[in-house]
């Protein structure tokens, strides 16, 4: 199977691509409004309404009052006023460009209840579109040919089964998978997502373990975090001995852990780096005190540094999580890609695939 054809990386814009903008208008007015969703800038919601990213500042200039002095940065939920454009009383349906996702049926006069959904996928599916997303490395990388070593198990695994072939598009807007594209449809399920322990009761109350429902394990990420001996943090025990640290997390890594940790601003100072090298590198050069990532990479990479430098594991708060992928409980087509994946990781697990795949990506010494 070639897994670099295999992958295409979706380059139009999320919210051009699939999103459905959440447009309402009052009665007898012919200028729309928009209702802010998670991940939007006002430059896609001036390409949704005007055609035209350039013409952000219109919509900024007419609701300065509510999203603040800053206009990159506007809250969800927000209720815009989009500027009228002449001739046209609903410029958002002009512009949405139509995604992998089947297009929405019109509606009709009198809508009548909705038939149960099949106990299985329809026969007729010829593939299987899933979800994923960058930056994450190792673990994720369109530029990779095989998009990252992620990517590369899901493929393996669907090519250890029989069904119709799988392709993966890569939409960098994570929750967005969960929020917007899973639920609108066209998507079996999204990966990676780090799962918590839905089976102890906190956990299982949360809309994660809820809504979604995971696949068997991808890979098992232990996070560690790391100092050089000798650092005032290099003894650190618990999550409060590193308050007023300058902690390092390679972009796209999720946050999760800080964050119940109590470990985000204004306990610490968040860096971001491109990739896990990049972090331990601001390590060395004094710009940040902890580096945080995966232990498998961080470890394979420290083992290649010069004898002379010395980190150390701040074992005691390693976290233990799996990466899974995530369908909808509601979706039945979604439930059986996620089945068949199972199916095919326990394949490439006995056939020693899935190891040689995170040995050729990790790096891992022999022994």
């Amino acid at each position: 199977m070639d897994l670099g054809r295999a992958v295409r990386i979706a380059t139009l814009a999320l919210f051009a691509l699939v999103h459905l903008p959440a447009v309402s208008k009052a009665e007898g007015t012919a200028c729309p409004t928009h209702v802010v969703q998670r991940g939007e800038t006002l430059r896609m919601i001036a390409e949704i309404h005007l055609g035209d990213r350039d013409r952000s500042g219109e919509i900024y200039a007419a609701n300065r009052t509510i999203v603040g002095p800053d206009p990159n940065v506007i809250a969800p939920g927000l209720v815009l006023s989009i500027p009228c454009v002449a001739g046209r009383a609903d410029p958002a349906a002009d512009t949405m460009a139509a995604g992998p996702a089947p297009a929405d049926p019109p509606p009709s006069p009198e809508p009548a209840a909705a038939p149960e959904p099949p106990p299985t996928a329809a026969p007729d599916v010829t593939r299987i579109d899933i979800l994923t997303g960058a930056p994450f490395l190792p673990f994720v990388d369109p530029g990779h040919p095989s998009g990252g070593m992620i990517p590369e198990i899901v493929l393996a695994a669907f090519a250890a089964t029989e069904g119709p072939p799988v392709e993966i598009y890569f939409v960098n807007d994570m929750p967005a998978h969960l929020d917007i594209l899973l639920p609108r449809g066209g998507f079996a399920f999204s990966f990676p997502w780090l799962m918590p322990d839905c089976t102890e009761p906190q956990a299982g109350q949360t809309p994660l373990c809820r809504s979604f429902a995971g696949s068997a394990s991808l890979y098992e990420q232990v996070t560690e975090f790391y100092a050089l001996a000798g650092n005032a943090y290099a003894g650190s025990q618990a999550p409060a001995d590193l308050v007023g640290a300058r902690l390092c997390r390679p972009e796209g890594h999720p946050l999760r852990d800080l964050a119940e940790m109590g470990l985000l601003a204004p306990q610490i100072t968040l860096i971001r780096r491109p990739g896990p090298a990049d972090c331990l590198d601001a390590v060395l050069a004094g710009e940040a005190d902890i580096a945080s990532f995966d232990a498998t990479v961080a470890r394979s990479l420290i083992r290649g540094m010069r004898p002379e430098v010395s980190f150390v594991a701040l074992e005691r708060l390693s976290r233990i999580e799996q990466m899974r992928a995530l369908a909808l409980v509601s979706d039945r087509a979604g439930l059986a890609a996620i089945d068949r994946l199972g199916a095919g990781l326990k394949a490439i697990a006995e056939s020693g695939a899935w190891f040689e795949i995170v040995e050729r990506h990790l790096s891992l010494p022999e022994g």
